[in-house]
């Protein structure tokens, strides 16, 4: 009987040893497949945010400013500069209106580097323009802290912020997301967890005041 089970099939300890090789490769495989699914995600928000710090570079180098928010989904396409908080006048850039999750992109802009031009201006700052109290956080303890230590801050003196809201929208229970949707000068950016998933990049003054340099827009 031994025999005739071993010519004519597996045994129970070989059936075992099958099944137990069978899982590990399942198991790697949907490691592999939610790594793939994870980076394509993230590669998608940073050719977003790409070609939209790109469309106001180009903005600013064409009017010689940054553009105003936009008042609200009905109108991108035109700005609002009564407002330094709204969001992205994608139509006016020509870059897509909302994110993978169909959310409108926000985006802040520091009023001294978004001023109408006057006369015959080129530009409507200047190399020493860049005060403000707007900065970029590691997380909202680091803002209530109001530290002076600069390894709390990713960026001070911005010269704008943009922000995907993704997957927990704009009225995202996580306070640090809140953060980036409070119409504050105080912004958050981590890395992606399963608590904060907001996608946040910023233009300085310094990266802003050298394209214009390369435009001939500032001397």
């Amino acid at each position: 009987n031994k025999n005739m089970y071993k010519k004519n099939g597996f045994s129970l300890i070989e059936l075992v040893i099958s099944l137990s090789v069978i899982s590990l490769l399942l198991g790697s495989s949907l490691i592999l497949v939610n790594s793939i699914y994870k980076n394509n995600k993230t590669q998608q928000d940073e050719i977003l945010l790409n070609t939209i710090r790109e469309s106001l570079y180009g903005f600013a180098i064409t009017h010689g400013r940054l553009p105003c928010p936009a008042e609200n989904e009905n109108n991108l396409q035109s700005e609002n500069c009564n407002l330094t908080h709204g969001i992205l006048p994608s139509v006016l850039l020509g870059v897509p209106k909302t994110d993978r999750f169909g959310n409108a992109i926000s985006y802040y802009v520091n009023v001294a580097f978004s001023k109408p031009l006057e006369d015959d201006e080129l530009c409507s700052f200047n190399l020493a323009t860049g005060e403000g109290n707007d900065s970029v956080r590691k997380s909202l303890a680091d803002i209530l802290a109001d530290s002076n230590n600069k390894n709390d801050k990713l960026a001070i003196e911005v010269a704008s912020v943009i922000v995907l809201h993704n997957a927990r929208g704009k009225n995202s229970a996580n306070s640090n997301e809140q953060e980036n949707s409070n119409n504050d000068t105080y912004f958050v950016s981590q890395a992606e967890t399963q608590n904060f998933d907001d996608k946040v990049i910023w233009i300085t003054p310094y990266q802003l005041k050298y394209k214009m340099i390369e435009a001939g827009r500032l001397p």
